[in-house]
């Protein structure tokens, strides 16, 4: 959990930043993959008392194409909390409909176009770089760190 509190600290405040924060904490609270985090809509979030409800329509490990739906609770620690920082990002970037995470010109100006994987990838690895970690190990590291963070099936573990 401490690799990612160092990811989230060296974000900017800036409306990308903010997107990545919302990337990176929902990704990890959630345990999407890349695909998966740039496949999502606006209309696939329900934010409730509790947190938020994800509903995935197509997964890797989704065979059929049923989909399924994926809580993630509000975080206890602000900084790191997955819900708040998709609020922010969305009240930031006012969406309203369609892809949730998108791609922001060098102009700071938000585009209709989805994110990448690839991009995914880009920005967990600049974040790791400016956080002093390890880019190269880095989407397997989450996934380990994910795996092995004793709290994460409690409510609120963030």
């Amino acid at each position: 959990m401490d690799e990612i509190k160092k990811m989230v600290e060296e974000f900017p405040s800036t409306l990308i930043g903010q997107r990545d924060r919302a990337l990176l904490l929902v990704g990890f609270a959630g345990a999407f993959r890349r695909s998966e985090l740039v496949a999502l809509n606006l209309e696939d979030i329900d934010f409730n008392k509790g947190g938020l409800i994800v509903t995935m329509r197509r997964s890797k490990t989704d065979q059929k194409g049923e989909g399924y739906k994926k809580g993630i609770p509000y975080g206890s620690n602000v900084s790191t909390c997955p819900v708040r920082a998709l609020q922010n990002w969305l009240e930031q970037s006012k969406i309203n409909s369609g892809a949730l995470f998108r791609s922001i010109n060098k102009s700071g100006v938000l585009q209709e176009s989805r994110l990448s994987d690839r991009d995914v990838a880009r920005i967990l690895k600049r974040a790791a770089y400016r956080a002093g970690l390890n880019p190269d190990g880095l989407l397997r590291t989450l996934l380990e760190i994910w795996l092995c963070y004793p709290g994460r099936h409690q409510p609120g573990a963030l």
